[in-house]
This record gives C-alpha cells, sequence and structure tokens, in this order.
C-alpha cells in the first residue's frame, strides 16, 4: 500500500482531517465533496405487486433468489416468467435497477438488472433518487459494512429477513456522480477478472474429469506403455485397519465428505462430533477412508494434508496394499466413475433417502482393472499436475476476491480517490 494512503488511514484513525476532507456531524471524516444520506433518502423500495401470468409480464423475464449468486452480485441464469410455474404476485422492475434479496441477508443477494422483468416478492426493486447512480448502490449493498448492518439487524427482530423500516435507517456515503461512475467501473473490472478466472477453471475441472475418464480406464494409453490390464479384487488392494482411539480428543477430528477430507471444526464451523469421542477411527496420513452412509455420493478420500486424526466410527478406514496400488493413482481411481457406479450399486437405499446401507463385503468382492504400477505412477503424476493448476488458480482467484474486498473498502470511504 502507498505511503500516502497509509498516512491519510494513520491521521483519519487519530481523528485529524487530512487536506481535502470534512468532518460531519457525527465525527466521520469523509471527502469534501461527499455527502452522507440515509437509505430513504436516496432509495425508494417498488411498491406494488403484478400478476406473472398476464402480459406483458408473462412475457418478461423473472428473478427469484435462486437466480441471483450470493455475495457476488452475478446473475447465475434467466428463465421467462411463462417458461415457471409462477402462482403469487410478483414485483416489476424497469432497466437500471438494484434487486436485493430480503430473506436471509447473510447470503448477500444483490443484483444489477440492466433489463425490465418481474422478480419474487422475496426481493425488494431498488430505484435510485437523485444524485445515486444504481451502479454504485449495488456496491453498496455488497460492501462489508452494510453486509454487517442488514445481518445485525434480522438478528435482532428475530426474522431472517431485513425490512423496509431498517433498510430506511442505513447510513452511507455519496461521491461525485463522476466518482460514483469511475468507482463503479473499476469494480467491474475486478468482478470480471474475477469471473473469467472461475470460468477458466470450471473449463480446467472438466478437461480433468475427461482426462480422468481416459486414463483411468484405459481407454487412453500413455506413450511406453502397452501391458494388459489386470482385474483384481478390491480386498487385495486394501486392509482394514482396527485402530480407534483411547482418550477423548486423542486426534483433530476429520470429516470425509464429497469435497474431501477436513478438519469438522473448519467445515462446519463448529463440532458436531459427540464429546465423548474415544472409540474413534484413527486415520493415518496415506489411509483411505470413507462414510460407509454416503459413499455412494462420493464421500471417499485418500487423507494427505494431515498426518493423523480420528473419524466417527460409521466411517472405514483402510490401509493401501502399494504393493499393488500407487497411492497418487488410488486418489483419482476411487473417484472415477466407474467406482462411484460401484460405490451405488452396493449402496441400498435406507430410512433415509441421502443416507444408504452400504454391502461393503459386496463391494470389496468387485473385481477392478487396474495398469501395472509404473504406468499407475505415471498416471496419477499426470492428474497430479491437472489437479494442482487447478488449485493454484483457485488461490489466485481467493487472492483476487481479498484484494477487491480491500479496494472497496478504500474506495467506498474516501481514502482512494480516482
Amino acid at each position: 500500500m502507498k505511503s500516502e494512503i497509509v498516512n491519510k488511514i494513520n491521521l483519519i484513525n487519530k481523528g485529524k482531517i487530512p487536506e481535502g476532507y470534512k468532518k460531519t456531524e457525527k465525527s466521520k471524516i469523509i471527502p469534501r465533496e461527499w455527502q452522507i444520506k440515509k437509505f430513504d433518502e436516496c432509495i425508494e423500495i417498488t411498491k406494488g405487486q403484478v400478476n406473472p401470468n398476464i402480459n406483458p409480464y408473462c412475457k418478461m423475464i423473472h428473478i427469484g433468489l435462486a437466480n441471483i449468486e450470493k455475495l457476488t452480485g452475478r446473475l447465475l441464469y434467466t428463465n421467462l416468467a411463462n417458461e415457471e410455474d409462477l402462482t403469487s404476485s410478483k414485483y416489476y422492475f424497469d432497466k437500471d435497477t438494484v434487486l436485493y434479496g430480503k430473506i436471509r441477508p447473510e447470503l448477500g443477494k444483490v443484483l444489477y438488472a440492466n433489463f425490465e422483468g418481474i422478480c419474487s416478492a422475496d426481493i425488494y426493486p431498488l430505484k435510485t433518487l437523485h444524485n445515486l447512480k444504481a451502479k454504485y448502490l449495488k456496491y453498496i449493498l455488497l460492501d462489508n459494512k452494510f453486509y454487517k448492518f442488514t445481518v445485525r439487524s434480522s438478528m435482532r427482530t428475530g426474522m431472517p429477513k431485513i425490512n423496509r423500516e431498517d433498510l430506511s435507517t442505513y447510513v452511507f456515503t455519496i461521491p461525485t456522480i463522476n466518482e460514483q461512475e469511475k468507482i463503479s467501473e473499476i469494480l467491474d473490472t475486478w468482478d470480471k477478472l474475477i469471473e473469467l478466472k472461475e470460468m477458466l477453471i470450471k473449463e480446467k475441472q472438466k478437461n480433468k474429469k475427461g482426462l480422468m475418464e481416459r486414463l483411468l480406464t484405459g481407454k487412453v494409453r500413455l506413450k511406453g506403455f502397452n501391458d494388459k490390464w489386470n482385474r483384481i479384487k478390491l480386498d487385495k488392494l486394501i486392509e482394514e485397519s482396527k485402530e480407534k482411539s483411547i482418550e477423548n480428543n486423542q486426534h483433530n477430528i476429520l470429516s470425509v465428505t464429497k469435497e474431501g477430507i477436513y478438519l469438522q471444526s473448519e467445515y462446519f464451523n463448529r463440532q458436531i462430533a459427540s464429546k465423548d469421542n474415544i472409540g474413534y477411527k484413527v486415520v493415518r496420513k496415506n489411509n483411505l477412508v470413507f462414510s460407509t452412509m454416503n459413499l455412494w455420493m462420493g464421500s471417499i478420500d485418500i487423507l494427505n494434508k494431515y498426518d493423523i486424526g480420528i473419524v466417527s466410527p460409521a466411517c472405514k478406514v483402510f490401509y493401501l496394499n502399494e504393493e499393488l496400488v500407487d497411492i497418487s493413482f488410488m486418489k483419482y481411481f476411487i473417484k472415477s466413475s466407474y467406482m462411484m457406479n460401484l460405490y451405488s450399486l452396493n449402496s441400498e437405499q435406507g430410512a433415509s433417502i441421502v443416507r444408504r446401507n452400504l454391502d461393503l463385503k459386496g463391494l470389496l468382492s468387485t473385481n477392478v482393472r487396474l495398469p501395472n504400477i509404473d504406468e499407475q505412477k505415471k498416471i496419477g503424476e499426470i492428474l497430479g499436475i491437472s489437479s494442482r493448476e487447478i488449485d493454484l488458480l483457485e488461490k489466485e482467484v481467493e487472492l483476487l476476491k481479498y484484494q477487491k474486498k480491500g479496494i472497496m473498502q478504500l474506495l467506498l470511504t474516501g481514502i482512494v480517490r480516482v
């Protein structure tokens, strides 16, 4: 960060007024040309609902909460009203309207609409008045300050929504029209960059999935490998571990999910396991672990992020026979479409639709086709490169989001001028 910005922040934090700034009645320091406004002074919430099944509304785009991506201000998809089975009344909105999801404000559902349409009654259509631009309003609503205000307000009322009365009290700063447009343009550029990176990640993931399908089934062979693949029972490749914890909280509690193995406290933001976890399964680095009830959904992985942990007694933990299988190869093989089909075939629906009863004996007696250990290692190496490339892109996106958040704070408070 430039020294002039740091100096400006230090001055403001000390209550001193930098050159070109002013102190408001509530001791807030803002640029001299900026104004402080209440929500209801410059924003109007559309009133009056329409029938989505009559002209012209039935031929308009319909926006519901599901159409808006949380926390990003991004439109996911659209349908015309007559393409959906709409029964309740909707709000009409015209071009240059900001749509804000009033239900569950922690989701941060915000959309700038450059088209006319109708929206769910769970959404406020917001029209800007006087000297406020709609695109700039979008970023005010996506700002962390507004997010905290709406979540706090909804918690205070005990309702999972933000009402009109609470919104009307929100106070924010408004730059000049010219500066609003420039700030919006800068933040739009960051949004487009993040979106392009995320599109690239999806394309890379699609390519990786296709590569896995070809390499893990032998449809495509690597140069220099011509040996016939062997058929071998799963129970020859893995051996169940019987190790259990002998004291409470002996190791970190882990959860195996469709996305991988994570610290339970981080994945769920809380510990969902029993406080008495003596007798939990111990899982060590390079062990295979899966949930017997959710295996059909892909809740299986090989532990490589942590050296040791414990998992629910409902899980199964296995050592890998490293004479027959390469660990890096198996990490992808167990997630292949071929194996996913086997898990589904050996899982019968029980009392719950989601949780199914696994026929472990039947699964382990199944024959699978595998290349020799050298070809496995090469396949694992190639897929590992693809995975690392995606991981780096995902970290880059997270960094861009973090940077954008910081830039938003500097721009929307006027600490950085454009």
